[in-house]
């Protein structure tokens, strides 16, 4: 019973590592303290050389359109591959960004998500 207990505890502390915010640049955690006052729908991707790229605006019913205009403006600004780092409110950490970050963001005091 303790050895599973030990296992268990083991792999939420392994799961709660894994999923920890990757660090920023300086120049990068500028762009992502700009990207964070921005509304729904918003992506937010890092270049190859660390530096930040945001994307927001789009309308729609999930963020796919973003994704996909963060991940090109990201590659053609940057030269360079673009991982995704955040969507709406949730930071990736190499997740899938369709299982990861909801559709639909839940309501914020009067504010409403866009759809």
């Amino acid at each position: 019973m303790n050895l599973m207990v030990v296992a268990i505890v083991a792999s939420v502390a392994g799961f709660t590592a894994s999923v920890a915010a990757q660090p920023l640049g300086p120049e990068a955690a500028r762009t992502y303290a700009d990207f964070q006052k921005l509304g729904p729908h918003r992506v937010f991707a890092i270049a190859a050389d660390g530096k930040g790229y945001l994307w927001t605006g789009s309308g729609g019913a999930d963020p796919a359109g973003p994704v996909a205009g963060a991940l090109k403006s990201c590659a053609d600004r940057s030269k360079s591959a673009c991982t995704l780092y955040a969507v709406n409110n949730v930071v990736l950490n190499g997740r899938d960004w369709k299982a990861a970050a909801p559709p639909q963001l839940a309501p914020i005091g009067r504010l409403r998500p866009e759809p």
